[in-house]
């Protein structure tokens, strides 16, 4: 009893530590470390390969933009690859996998291009994936589960099913939103940038009409306008 109390109070001064205090950019994490994003990307990764495949000017534009970020990556290297899906959409997922449908694809000029990827290398480096799969963690697991971290695995494969549909509906909240789309345009406003920023805006008034078009589709994109 003694042991797994100490262990329960270890548990909750992490968590205080990991939300109350303030970290530095290197942000601690209990449940989404580097394991469990490489694990969560693997998953998803496998579960849209049979449905995207390699576009090689897709990946030119990702390497100009990545090219001009300012902040070192958190990742050594990712994977861009393009959705067969009709719908507009691009999103990230964790250990730096990034994919964009054929429909937005075929849509969308560079500029524009250029703008979305940069939102989503945002989320990336701002790790939204991280702090939501945290939150949705130590909900459904508890502290107790704490005390039991072989047990921690399998329910953070299921979590991290749903941090797939998360980031497929743009569910990071506004202020996520919000700062991916900052990072971007700070991004394409600087000379290194071969983009106009005013893509970042231009974008999203492409992607506006095209949930008008559709009715005003819910969900999805619409949630993100």
């Amino acid at each position: 009893v003694g042991a797994m109390l100490w262990r329960i109070l270890a548990a909750v001064f992490i968590l205080f530590a990991n939300f109350w205090l303030r970290q530095p950019k290197a942000e601690a994490y209990l449940f989404a470390n580097y394991e469990m994003e490489k694990m969560v990307g693997s998953i998803s990764y496998s579960s849209l390969l049979n449905r995207s495949h390699e576009d090689k000017h897709l990946v030119e534009v990702f390497d100009s933009v990545e090219a001009i970020m300012p902040e070192k990556h958190r990742l050594n290297q990712f994977v861009v690859r393009v959705v067969q899906d009709e719908q507009w959409n691009a999103f990230c997922v964790p250990f730096g996998i990034f994919y964009v449908t054929e429909g937005m694809m075929k849509n969308l000029n560079d500029d524009d291009l250029a703008a979305i990827i940069g939102h989503e290398i945002g989320h990336s480096q701002h790790n939204d994936w991280g702090k939501l799969f945290e939150a949705q963690m130590l909900t459904s697991v508890g502290i107790n589960y704490l005390a039991n971290t072989h047990r921690v695995s399998n329910e953070a494969a299921t979590i991290g099913g749903s941090i797939i549909n998360i980031a497929l509906s743009r569910g990071y909240g506004f202020a996520a939103e919000y700062d991916a789309d900052k990072y971007s345009f700070l991004c394409l406003s600087t000379e290194k940038s071969k983009y106009n920023p005013a893509g970042q805006a231009i974008a999203l008034v492409h992607l506006e009409k095209y949930v008008n078009s559709r009715g005003g589709e819910a969900g999805g994109v619409a949630n993100f306008i």
